[in-house]
């Protein structure tokens, strides 16, 4: 008897296992191209894949895998294109409306928008991110070209790049990239290496950043949220070199005005600031910093602590959220 009912168990959860494993994901696969059909006739885009493919695991997760997925939109220059796409989704989660994503990998990825407000960086957006009900462990993007048209320049933005990688689990937070940025045909080099243990051991933090010519009127329209009311106009250009204990920042032709006069900054021409620093888990502690220039000559040091962490552990209680 006890042997009948073993054998009849598993013949069921056998068979479960060959229809999640292998006929419900070739029932998905045929399926995809007729939701793009879909999806295109009952929306304002234009939807298309080539050889997409799902798979299902065990654990649960499902992974969907295409040659190319391209997004068009029907009514402005929205256009997206994805060559090698490959994304991994927790099922589970997606019952209590929340999305997790393990990994998302792309070979490349082509972007251009037409923005029709004034580009800027919200106010809020750190608090949406902290609320967020997205989670994402690993991005690798080989390479990117993303364009943005904004009524408010003559040509638009464009952000391309190559080994776009991020990656965290509940030890470490990684990123890294090499990109150029170029607003009104002026070129800025971004170039990011970054890991952050959990615990902000020193020892093992990776800290290098290389910005080459960052030009601050051109960035000035998108932090407008957060410069004062009375804040006019700022100009000039920053380099900026750093590693995990040190950091190198010039100030070339850089001003803030006001519309206060008295309370605008002009730069000399050349300003470098030259900070060594240590990072410890609630504090930045800077050990010495020069500030110098023609006729200007000062060391500091000091601590920054809560005011600023607080938004950096914000961030990363957001990626390392169980």
């Amino acid at each position: 008897m006890m042997r009948k009912l073993f054998n009849k168990y598993t013949i069921i959860i056998a068979g479960f296992y060959i229809f999640w494993l292998a006929i419900l994901p070739f029932i998905l696969t045929g399926c995809a191209n007729c939701f793009c059909k879909y999806f295109t006739e009952n929306s304002n885009y234009n939807l298309t894949l080539e050889n997409p493919n799902f798979r299902l695991s065990v654990l649960p997760t499902a992974t969907f895998s295409a040659k190319t997925l391209k997004i068009k939109s029907k009514s402005d220059n929205l256009f997206i294109n994805i060559n090698n796409p490959e994304i991994c989704i927790r099922i589970l989660p997606l019952i209590t409306k929340r999305i997790h994503i393990n990994s998302l990998s792309i070979s490349s990825l082509e972007f251009s928008e037409t923005i029709q407000e004034k580009l800027h960086l919200k106010k809020d957006f750190i608090q949406k991110l902290e609320n967020s009900n997205i989670k994402l462990n690993s991005l690798n993007i080989k390479n990117f070209d993303i364009n943005i048209y904004s009524k408010n320049l003559e040509k638009p933005i464009n952000y391309n790049g190559e080994n776009l990688i991020f990656s965290h689990n509940n030890r470490f937070i990684k990123f890294c990239v090499n990109s150029s940025l170029k607003i009104k045909a002026k070129k800025s080099d971004i170039n990011l290496d970054l890991y952050f243990p959990k615990n902000n051991d020193i020892n093992k933090i990776v800290f290098n950043v290389d910005v080459e010519k960052l030009n601050l009127a051109d960035v000035q329209s998108y932090l407008a949220h957060y410069l004062p009311k009375d804040f006019k106009q700022m100009s000039g250009f920053i380099d900026i070199k750093a590693d995990k204990d040190r950091l190198i920042t010039n100030f070339i032709d850089c001003k803030c005005i006001n519309k206060d006069n008295a309370k605008s900054i002009i730069f000399p021409k050349l300003l470098t600031v030259n900070s060594n620093f240590t990072i410890k888990s609630r504090y930045i502690y800077l050990d010495c910093v020069e500030i110098k220039a023609p006729e200007i000559d000062v060391n500091l040091k000091g601590k920054i602590s809560d005011s600023i962490i607080s938004r950096v552990d914000a961030i990363k209680k957001w990626f390392l959220m169980n």
